[in-house]
C-alpha cells in the first residue's frame, strides 16, 4: 500500500519514542524507494522492518564499511541502539497526529524540535557510557539498574520539556493533512 500512494497514515504500537509519540498516535509515513535512502538525514525518525512488524524509531547516525552504510537507529525512550541496512527502512515519518493535536515534524520548528531530540539521544548515549565507567558500576548488576533507570528519567524529562514547548509554539491545523480526518 505505501508503495502504491506513496503516504500512509500508521498506528504507533509502543512507547518507544515517547514523549514525542505514544501508543495510538497516527504517523504519516512516506515511501522511500531505493534512490531516496541518502535523504535520510541523522536525526529523522524513520518506519523500518523488524521481522513481521514495523518500529518506528530515529536515526542517530551513520556507519559506512566500505561501500555499504548502516543505519544507527534508537528509540527516544531507549537507551540502546541497533544497526540497521538500507533495506529494512520502508520510510520517514512526516508528521504525527495525537489526542494533543496535529504536528509537521518534517519542516520548520518541527524540523528544530527533531535536532534537539536528536541532541538528546546522543547525549544520552553517550552520558550514560561515561557514566557508568565513571562509577564503576558492573553491567546488570542492581546499581547498575538503578543508576541506569534515573538517568533515563532525567533524559526523559528534558525530553518532555523540549517536546512540551515545540507542541505549545507548533500546532498545525487539521487541513493540512490529506483526507481530513479520516485514516
Amino acid at each position: 500500500v505505501l508503495h502504491r500512494y506513496g503516504n500512509l497514515w500508521c498506528t504507533v504500537y509502543s512507547n518507544s519514542m515517547r514523549p514525542l509519540m505514544y501508543r495510538g498516535d497516527k504517523v504519516l509515513v512516506q515511501n522511500l524507494d531505493s534512490s531516496d535512502l541518502n535523504a535520510i538525514r541523522r536525526g529523522d525518525i524513520i518506519v523500518f522492518k523488524n521481522g513481521k512488524s514495523w518500529v518506528t524509531h530515529r536515526i542517530i547516525g551513520f556507519r559506512r564499511i566500505k561501500t555499504c552504510v548502516d543505519y544507527i537507529e534508537k528509540g527516544d525512550a531507549n537507551l540502546d541502539t541497533t544497526y540497521l541496512d538500507r533495506t529494512s527502512i520502508i520510510g520517514i515519518v512526516r508528521k504525527i497526529r495525537s489526542f494533543q493535536g496535529a504536528f509537521d515534524i518534517s519542516q520548520g520548528r518541527g524540523k528544530i524540535c527533531q535536532l534537539l531530540l536528536t541532541g538528546v539521544s546522543l547525549t544520552s548515549l553517550h552520558g550514560w557510557a561515561v557514566l557508568s565507567r565513571l562509577l564503576m558500576i558492573k553491567n546488570n548488576s542492581h546499581k547498575w539498574r538503578e543508576y541506569r533507570q534515573a538517568f533515563n528519567k532525567f533524559i526523559t524529562l528534558i525530553r518532555i520539556i523540549i517536546v512540551n514547548l515545540f507542541r505549545k509554539y507548533q500546532n498545525t491545523p487539521d487541513s493540512v493533512f490529506p483526507g481530513g480526518g479520516e485514516w
